[in-house]
């Protein structure tokens, strides 16, 4: 934020959520990489101190069959950051 300014960056994610997969059958190699990506983010997220409260399909995206992403920043807080009870 500069000069009083808010920026927000948006990505396409072409394929959308990952949760309308999970009732159809992917590559192995498709849900090896998926995996791969999700905790690659999770492990960057917790490097810079920050907590996903609600890792489940639906806040998964995919760029592309094998590319995933973690979404709904609105669930992320900052660890050492104090929240009311219950988040």
């Amino acid at each position: 934020m500069q000069s009083g300014n808010i920026f927000v960056a948006m990505e396409y994610l072409p394929y959308g959520a990952l949760s309308k997969y999970t009732t159809s059958a992917l590559l192995e190699i498709s849900i090896k990489e998926i995996a791969e990506d999700t905790l690659q983010g999770l492990k960057v997220m917790h490097k810079e101190g920050f907590t996903h409260r609600d890792i489940k399909p639906e806040v998964g995206n995919l760029e592309h069959l094998d590319c995933a992403n973690i979404s709904r920043i609105s669930l992320w807080f900052k660890k050492d950051q104090n929240l009311p009870a219950g988040g």
